[in-house]
């Protein structure tokens, strides 16, 4: 699909925009050129921090502009573009892409750290008169998962993440198996590092429109760990559902095949080897539980399809699926 895209002079297009990673104190000089043949890019961003104004620069198409700023205060933030004039809540199709990093490391003291740029691409579709179908598409560092980029760490390892949207949408980021902790906060304009007694530990942390956070996970446990975000709709590769008026959208994602599901869009797969910190588990002090997961077929109802419901239960099951003893239910449908 046609996508608009940075690239550094004699280098292709890149998604996200290439890294800008400076210490603190220094000054960037940067010449913009814009190729497009015929729409104006306002590229927001490019400002001294702390204080600058986050005034666009606006680039007719052909032509050509500089910029100078100085970037004072560490943290992380980021530049972005739009050729349709729409901010970032609203910004999702062709130029959608067109977001890039903006790390300002504290002087003589750069973290060994990774950065993540997340990006969207929505289309509405076509609508009929009885339906509409759309389609999403989620990266990270410009890839979906399967292809995004696969981790490897060693237990006890002290991690730095850098995270930052850019994107029309706000995303829960979640860890499987572990806690991260979350160091600071940011906007795009001011970072925030955040005191000893202010640092949180979480599993689930949400990153606004147009925010950045940086995490510091250590991996406790050898294994292999998914961090993905939260929305359904950012981390499978299908996902239908019908409306009572009849409006069934239908979002194709990113995948491995063409009537694959499962996961797909923002997942990065995380393996963990044993390290110097590894420790054999604890014994078990408890009785093992019994869990039982039954899968039953949810017939079709007025506005809601067929679907797969999941029923986690705990305790004796009889043949015919009744709990007779320690019931703890939950289920889901989708």
């Amino acid at each position: 699909m046609p996508m608009l895209a940075f690239a550094e002079q004699g280098g292709p297009p890149e998604i996200p925009a290439p890294l800008l990673r400076v210490p603190a104190g220094t000054e960037i000089h940067a010449t913009l050129r814009n190729l497009c043949e015929k729409t104006t890019a306002s590229v927001y961003g490019l400002y001294a921090r702390p204080s600058g104004a986050n005034t666009p620069l606006e680039i007719p198409a052909g032509e050509v502009r500089e910029v100078r700023f100085k970037l004072a205060s560490p943290g992380t933030y980021y530049y972005w573009a739009t050729t349709t004039g729409r901010p970032l809540l609203r910004r999702a199709g062709v130029d959608s892409q067109l977001s890039g990093a903006l790390i300002v490391d504290p002087l003589g003291e750069a973290i060994a750290d990774r950065v993540f740029v997340i990006g969207l691409w929505f289309d509405l579709g076509v609508p009929s008169e009885t339906s509409r179908k759309w389609q999403l598409i989620s990266v990270i560092n410009g890839k979906a998962w399967p292809y995004t980029e696969k981790l490897n760490y060693k237990v006890g390892q002290l991690v730095h993440w850098r995270w930052i949207n850019p994107t029309f949408s706000e995303h829960p980021l979640h860890m499987h198996g572990s806690y991260f902790r979350v160091d600071s906060e940011g906007d795009g304009n001011v970072d925030l590092a955040l005191s000893e007694d202010k640092r949180r530990w979480v599993v689930t942390e949400t990153l606004p429109v147009g925010s950045a956070r940086s995490f510091t996970w250590i991996p406790e446990r050898s294994g292999r760990w998914l961090f993905h975000c939260h929305f359904l709709a950012h981390m499978t590769s299908e996902y239908r559902y019908t409306q009572p008026d009849t409006f069934q959208p239908i979002m194709g994602m990113h995948s491995a095949g063409a009537n694959a599901t499962g996961m797909g869009g923002l997942v990065l797969g995380i393996t963990v080897l044993p390290g110097s910190e590894s420790r054999s588990p604890a014994p078990l002090t408890v009785e093992a539980r019994k869990l039982a997961l039954l899968v039953r077929e949810k017939p079709t109802s007025e506005g809601s399809p067929v679907a797969d419901v999941f029923q986690l239960q705990e305790g004796f099951i009889t043949r015919t699926g009744t709990t007779i003893s320690n019931s703890q239910a939950g289920s889901m449908a989708r």
